[in-house]
């Protein structure tokens, strides 16, 4: 009698995607994702389509955004079966201007 196997890896599929926003430059920001497919699941950030250091969950958080962060972000959802990259979100800080409260 062959061998069944027990199950089969499926391959990550994004199924919430990261959403485009602005914001003023010092307010916090959140971008998340969900992946389904085969577990573990493993996740890393994009920038302007260079990898985030150390930036390896479904949601990225920053507490205070810079002007610098303004870009396009996407974030790989990846297992052993293959991997997914979300739709990319543009993310666009405009500068506070002095005067302005925070």
């Amino acid at each position: 009698m062959p061998l069944l196997p027990c199950c089969r890896l499926v391959a990550p599929q994004v199924t919430r995607q990261p959403q485009a926003m602005e914001l003023e430059e010092g307010q916090p920001f959140l971008l998340s994702i969900a992946a389904e497919g085969s577990q573990p699941i493993a996740y890393h950030w994009l920038y302007c389509g260079k990898r985030l250091r150390g930036e390896t969950g479904p949601q990225l958080r920053v507490a205070a955004a810079a002007t610098a962060a303004t870009g396009q972000y996407a974030c790989v959802a990846r297992n052993a079966a293959g991997s997914a990259t979300s739709d990319t979100a543009s993310v666009t800080v405009r500068r506070r201007w002095e005067g302005t409260p925070a």
